[in-house]
């Protein structure tokens, strides 16, 4: 297993961690107050766009990733950052 692979199963053992996640806070957001389950669904939809953003860039990376530039790499890191911030900012925030 190459270096380029070992991180690739790294991004994507991530990826599946904050997938979980976010199930968790589609259930907790069940349970809440109706006047709260407004910002828990808005949220929760902002983090599958991410989501869908950040697996095309994968994708399209993972695909090329021999002939990616360090830009691309450095902007898949990039975009990797910022979903887990999300994540981690709507599990603090809603407390699931």
């Amino acid at each position: 297993m190459t270096t380029s692979d070992v991180q690739f199963a790294k991004l994507e053992s991530q990826l599946a961690d904050w997938k979980l996640q976010v199930v968790k806070l589609e259930t907790a957001a069940e349970d809440v107050a109706a006047d709260a389950k407004p910002a828990y669904f808005r949220e929760i939809q902002e983090l599958k766009l991410k989501f869908a953003a950040s697996q095309k860039q994968y994708d399209d990376v993972r695909k090329a990733h021999e002939s990616a530039s360090s830009d691309v790499v450095t902007g898949l890191k990039a975009t990797w950052h910022d979903l887990g911030v999300a994540v981690g900012k709507a599990m603090s925030r809603f407390g699931a």
